[in-house]
């Protein structure tokens, strides 16, 4: 808190338990109806141009499908329709990911080709260059 209050720190939560004096609390409920309007959020507090956000937005969208359908933080039911179970009674929610509506060879080929740096923390589990 002493840190924030110098200016030499700022916080970032996703609750206002954790750190009431944070200059930004993401709320989740928010977040999870529209995760990519959270960017919009930023805009002012980074400076960040219209050109900033457009490619911060792409980023994220390609970043979450391959997240959502691809390694450890694979969603639930892309694990179950992968085993072979039927998801049908689940297409209809809203977090069902429709990965197998997704071409997954070109959302490689442009999230590889983002200006944006990604470096995988656990290559061997999560998603790291086309054709993982």
């Amino acid at each position: 808190r002493r840190l924030q209050q110098k200016g030499n720190l700022n916080v970032f939560a996703t609750s206002t338990d954790v750190a009431s004096y944070a200059v930004y609390n993401q709320d989740r409920k928010r977040l999870v109806e529209c995760p990519l309007c959270e960017i919009d959020q930023y805009r002012s507090m980074f400076q960040l141009s219209a050109e900033n956000v457009t490619s911060l937005k792409q980023h994220m969208a390609l970043y979450s499908s391959l997240r959502k359908c691809c390694g450890e933080q694979m969603s639930k039911y892309e694990i179950l329709r992968l085993n072979g179970c039927s998801v049908a009674q689940f297409k209809k929610l809203p977090d069902y990911p429709h990965c197998e509506d997704m071409e997954f060879e070109e959302i490689e080929l442009q999230f590889a080709a983002s200006p944006i740096a990604f470096h995988p923390l656990s290559p061997e589990f999560t998603w790291a260059k086309p054709g993982d």
